[in-house]
């Protein structure tokens, strides 16, 4: 019977947790609807009652930090909300109000179908050349990156527009496509609306103060959700921005020549030079190790050869 050192069993347990962790990887990839290349949005957070349905799961309860995907149903009942992000450090965030449903139509840039109920999106920083839509069965709102909110009530969309960037608003013909004439562009303060299907936006008009009051509420409740993460250590289980856009240039070129470990290293590349910085703030000098060949005593060491630990850099 062999007999295990100390050293041999901390190798052991250390195997034993990297395959753990692998495993708890594995599964998290390949459970549910998606595939293992798929991109997700998480639910930041949840008020009340909120459920997910899809083609294997109806009537699912939503927790923080479940994962959605494309074709996912998201129904938020009375005085409830649930707020899911899209990158992993919060910057673009969208709340489903009361009594909402929305259907994730893509990911890849993000487009969101609502049903019925609201939508106020907070969108910091999108990727590159990308944009933000909310569609309802009469109109679609585009932005590149902005504060704006979308309801659909009693047949009709409305669109607001509560900060400097545009939002471009595309009425649907008969058929539900996007109409081909020029969208009626809302800029802050400003608010259009499509009655039915086939209808042009109207003429923008000024918002009403109620208006501005309620998306005041939306964009504050919001940033305190935020705010809450932050001081919670908490990190989205999403990739940053940086990584999504990259992502979505792979996915423009058609992912030709591009390997899976390629993709990988493309898209985690700012994880790990993160983690890299992180192991710097909290490593100390490192000691010379002797040369092979040299004597403890009575010999002056060489150098190391290994780079000296520098002042520590600042974390972004």
């Amino acid at each position: 019977m062999v007999k295990r050192t100390g050293t041999t069993t901390r190798l052991l347990n250390a195997l034993s947790s990297r395959l753990f962790t692998a495993l708890a990887v594995s599964f998290l990839l390949f459970s549910g609807t998606g595939r293992a290349e798929d991109i997700y949005c998480e639910v930041m957070s949840v008020e009340g009652t909120a459920t997910l349905s899809n083609s294997t799961t109806s009537g699912k309860v939503l927790a923080e930090g479940d994962l959605l995907s494309v074709d996912d149903v998201v129904r938020v009942g009375p005085s409830s909300y649930v707020d899911i992000a899209y990158d992993r450090d919060w910057n673009n965030v969208t709340r489903i109000e009361e009594s909402s449903s929305i259907r994730i139509r893509k990911l890849l840039p993000p487009e969101v179908e609502l049903e019925i109920g609201g939508v106020f999106a907070k969108l910091k920083s999108l990727p590159k050349d990308s944009t933000f839509n909310v569609q309802t069965p009469t109109a679609i709102a585009s932005v590149r990156g902005t504060e704006y909110r979308t309801t659909y009530l009693e047949g009709e969309t409305q669109v607001y527009n509560v900060s400097s960037s545009e939002v471009y608003v595309y009425g649907l013909d008969a058929a539900g496509q996007k109409q081909e004439t020029e969208p009626v562009v809302v800029r802050n303060s400003e608010k259009t609306f499509v009655s039915r299907r086939g209808d042009t936006p109207m003429a923008p008009r000024r918002m009403e103060s109620i208006d501005i009051q309620h998306a005041a509420h939306f964009k504050e409740g919001i940033e305190h959700r935020i705010q809450q993460n932050v001081e919670r250590g908490r990190v989205g289980k999403l990739p940053d921005v940086g990584a999504i856009g990259k992502r979505m240039q792979i996915q423009r070129q058609g992912g030709e020549g591009v390997s899976g470990r390629q993709r990988h290293d493309m898209e985690n590349r700012p994880h790990e030079q993160q983690r890299a910085r992180q192991q710097d703030l909290h490593q100390g000098p490192q000691e010379a190790q002797p040369q092979q060949g040299q004597t403890q005593q009575g010999q002056k060491q060489k150098p190391s050869q290994a780079r000296p630990a520098g002042r520590p850099r600042t974390q972004r």
